[in-house]
């Protein structure tokens, strides 16, 4: 087994149901440092978490990487200068593992929110149309009852 299995195989293995809540108490107070330049990788993963219809395998991979992440006892210590710089490789590493699975899902995202965009203006079309249907209702109904009113004005008037 390969190193990169090895890892692999370490993040799989260590992610508990748990986990998610820990990340998201302290993940906001990780935006610091070099990990600044890697936060939208850190935001995908941690949306990929969130996903109840993302992968197990690579939640788990997501999971392992952000619990290493807020994890004070690490290969480097966080608190020491340069000590987020092996979380940054582990969030890179974990990116890079992931990245048709990565990929996958921001295509899913995106057409999920076009697909919402596209019922929305398809709804507001329907209510635009239907809104507009009953305004041509009412004026040719007033247009009938006006004209059948007059019609019984001037048959009467002709009557007397």
């Amino acid at each position: 087994m390969s190193r990169r299995e090895k890892l692999w195989e370490k993040f799989t293995e260590r992610a508990s149901e748990e986990d998610p809540q820990r990340i998201e108490e302290k993940l906001p107070s990780m935006k610091k440092g070099p990990i600044k330049k890697v936060w939208d990788k850190v935001q995908l993963l941690w949306k990929l978490i969130k996903d109840p219809n993302a992968a197990w395998g690579a939640k788990a991979a997501a999971i392992g990487a952000l619990v290493y992440l807020i994890s004070p006892a690490d290969a480097v210590p966080d608190i020491i200068p340069g000590g987020l710089l092996d979380d940054v490789a582990v969030i890179l590493f974990v990116c890079k593992m992931l990245a048709d699975a990565l990929k996958k899902y921001a295509v899913k995202v995106v057409e999920d929110a076009a697909d919402a965009l596209k019922d929305g203006i398809e709804d507001a079309t329907t209510t635009t149309a239907r809104i507009e249907l009953e305004k041509h209702y009412k004026m040719v109904l007033a247009s009938v009852l006006g004209a059948i009113a007059i019609a019984g004005i001037v048959l009467i008037l002709k009557l007397i």
